[in-house]
């Protein structure tokens, strides 16, 4: 995997979130369903809360429903994406708006082991509600 960032965005407070990102290996070859192992795992930390270390929410996704073996178009770059991971309001117990949420994908790859993709979500807080 090339050097690890975290994606940042800032979102409305309400609604499902789908988190994208274009994965590959160390060489930058895309990644496929195949180069997979295992489940998809999530989990959403709110770096507001009291307890920012422990997960708002954990839970996981099969391979084939997350990752594409294809790259999908997007707004970010002419090469697009190939993971797409949603994260509902339920699922968090609601956005609270001017709060930060982390949002940790791993995934295990045949060759590379562990890895992990990192989001971090700005709520901004409704101002008309």
């Amino acid at each position: 995997m090339p050097e690890p960032r975290i994606w940042g965005s800032k979102i409305s407070q309400v609604g499902s979130k789908f988190h994208r990102a274009r994965l590959t290996t160390r060489n930058r070859a895309v990644i496929t369903q195949a180069d997979l192992t295992g489940t998809i795992q999530k989990k959403v930390f709110d770096l507001h809360s009291v307890d920012a270390d422990t997960a708002v929410f954990a839970g996981s996704n099969t391979i084939a429903s997350v990752v594409f073996n294809s790259m999908q178009p997007w707004e970010d770059d002419a090469a697009g994406y190939n993971l797409e991971v949603t994260t509902t309001s339920n699922e968090v117990g609601g956005w609270i708006g001017g709060h930060t949420y982390r949002v940790e994908i791993y995934y295990t790859h045949l060759t590379e082991g562990r890895c992990v993709v990192t989001f971090e979500v700005a709520a901004a807080p409704l101002l008309g509600a």
